[in-house]
């Protein structure tokens, strides 16, 4: 197949939509998104739209091309993000529902993120409020024979609000969800990482960790409003101000 440069059209059967909560990092996503080589001929946002399986209905009642990009708000995209999604579905072909790409977490390191879906396959499903709407949406899928195939290869950095209570809240949802789903290929990684930073100096790296390691002993099957976590945060903060907590190791 012929490819084509964005510089001649947009591919016209590609579009794609940011995800987004009022990230600080917005503008940037959209940034990385025009200079993406392959541009979709379509682009929108789904804004202040939660909880989070809610802005995902909302996402799929906006599809109108044939393949769709989902994108987070804090994903900064390699130059060739779309152009590698879009020529992998390609060459997989109509039994593949998604094609997602590694996302470069600052304290997860690679992890799954971006994907590219086909639309006709998931424009009709509502994600139930549920905690992990990827694991809802690949079950319904692959119930309907579909497939799914993971690029091993990192196409975006996450970046991370560096707050302190947003990094604690993301990552205790993610202990959250590997609680809730008893499984998680990426667990030990997932530690190793995030306590090697630590050890390097890195308190956020720290309060993640602590985040993670409280969502593996706390249940939830929801899924997260705006206000998430803040019954949680509050007891971090005190024990931060305490000096309970260390912000870094003692060296």
């Amino acid at each position: 197949m012929k490819k084509i440069h964005p510089s001649l059209r947009a591919i016209d059967d590609l579009e794609c939509c940011i995800i987004s909560i009022g990230e600080p990092t917005l503008v940037d996503c959209a940034r990385s998104i025009i200079m993406q080589t392959y541009l979709p001929a379509h682009r929108y946002t789904v804004f202040n739209v939660s909880p989070l399986n809610e802005s995902i209905n909302a996402y799929h009642s906006k599809m109108q091309r044939k393949y769709s990009i989902k994108v987070d708000a804090d994903f900064i995209l390699h130059g060739d993000c779309f152009e590698r999604l879009y020529e992998t579905m390609l060459e997989k072909g109509d039994e593949y529902y998604c094609v997602s790409g590694l996302v470069e977490d600052p304290f997860f390191g690679p992890i799954g993120g971006i994907h590219l879906y086909r639309t006709e396959y998931v424009k009709d499903f509502t994600m139930p409020d549920r905690i992990g709407c990827d694991r809802l949406l690949d079950a319904e899928m692959r119930s309907r024979g579909h497939r799914f195939h993971e690029i091993q290869t990192v196409l975006a950095e996450h970046h991370v609000n560096g707050k302190w209570e947003s990094v604690f809240a993301r990552y205790f949802r993610a202990g959250q969800k590997h609680l809730f789903y008893k499984v998680c290929h990426r667990h030990e990684d997932y530690i190793k990482n995030m306590g090697k930073k630590w050890l390097e100096g890195d308190h956020l790296a720290f309060i993640g960790l602590c985040g993670y390691a409280l969502g593996l002993f706390t249940p939830d099957d929801k899924e997260k409003g705006l206000g998430f976590a803040k019954k949680e945060i509050g007891e971090m903060s005190i024990l931060i101000k305490k000096g309970i907590m260390p912000l870094r190791r003692e060296q």
